[in-house]
């Protein structure tokens, strides 16, 4: 019985060592006292695991600061979503798996829609290892608190289960990166949906052209408030 209770014991041990903890985070947007994570969560078996973003701020912040702030933080993630009168909505997001400056290789995690077909549902929890609930309001309207959780998976909304947590790596600039880095900008064009250009970036959705001395270009998306 003693040796039945020790092995318990101990297997209860492992799997609160083994937990997901905001200290196992690896890739951090922003400065501050308080700290929240960003969970992604991508359909297939393609992507095996939900990464785990982390933010650090000060004060008051709102999910959809918290998601703004990651996107633009790291080249390898690209979001999808617009400005309504109800705030931001997403539609949209894009990881580099393989790290090579592309989003349509075969690794590449990729969901994008609006619909029955498939969505991002938006969860939140109070901690990481906490149980989520779905979100009663959008990500704008969200406040943030030190420890908290921001979730967001992609799915029909039937059978959802979140699968285990891994970090993100760590913002490094490597391969592609390294390159881009070492250009120098020539100049940079917004354009909003409707196609008009500007040397300014419109409210709500940009698509970023930057064009360096060398005659090449890069395109991001942007949202401004």
């Amino acid at each position: 019985m003693k040796k039945t209770l020790l092995f318990i014991a101990l297997a209860c041990a492992a799997l609160v060592a083994d937990a997901f903890t905001m200290d196992d985070i690896q890739n951090w947007t922003g400065t501050g006292a308080n700290r929240s994570a960003l969970v992604l969560q991508w359909p297939g078996d393609n992507a095996p695991k939900a990464l785990v973003f982390g933010y650090k701020y000060d004060g008051e912040a709102t999910g959809a600061d918290m998601v703004q702030a990651i996107a633009d933080n790291n080249p390898r993630l690209q979001m999808e979503g617009s400005q309504s009168a109800y705030g931001l909505y997403i539609t949209g997001f894009k990881w580099d798996a393989n790290n090579n400056g592309s989003f349509d290789d075969a690794d590449d995690y990729t969901s994008e829609g609006w619909s029955t077909s498939g969505y991002w549902s938006y969860w939140l929890g109070a901690s990481l290892d906490a149980t989520w609930s779905y979100a009663p309001v959008g990500c704008g309207s969200r406040k943030l608190a030190d420890g908290s959780v921001d979730g967001w998976a992609f799915g029909t909304g039937s059978g959802f289960t979140w699968k285990e947590l891994e970090a993100a790596p760590a913002k490094t600039a490597t391969g592609v990166a390294d390159a881009v880095a070492e250009k120098a900008v020539a100049g940079v064009k917004y354009y909003n949906l409707q196609g008009v250009e500007s040397a300014e970036p419109f409210s709500g959705v940009n698509i970023v052209v930057t064009t360096y001395t060398d005659g090449s270009h890069s395109t991001a998306k942007q949202i401004v408030k």
